[in-house]
């Protein structure tokens, strides 16, 4: 699922600058390394995966819906299924060509 874009790099920075953490101090808390945290931070990975987004939002404590921008409630069930079995059960190499599809079809 394509969750991530530049508005989910700001807020989770505005998010981890608001409460005094450093990247390395976030990146450790939910398993990634902190180039990869950075990466997501400054829109440079467009597409963060489902589970570390999850986790991101448990760390700082709040909605999946609030860390991605949209209004609380408005991913449904169905949504974050499907985005489940995206991460999960669809091969990396299927999901690069969708995400590559899904960018296509936004512009």
């Amino acid at each position: 699922m394509s969750l991530g874009h530049d508005a989910v790099g700001q807020r989770l920075r505005y998010m981890r600058k608001r409460q005094k953490l450093t990247s390395q101090q976030v990146a450790d808390a939910v398993g990634v390394t902190r180039s990869h945290l950075c990466a997501i931070e400054r829109g440079a990975i467009k597409s963060p995966r489902l589970k570390l987004v999850q986790e991101l939002a448990r760390y700082f404590d709040v909605s999946l819906s609030e860390l991605v921008g949209e209004p609380s409630g408005t991913l449904s069930d169905e949504a974050l299924r499907i985005a489940f079995l995206y991460d999960n059960v669809v091969p990396e190499k299927q999901r690069a060509a969708f995400t590559n599809l899904f960018e296509q079809y936004e512009r």
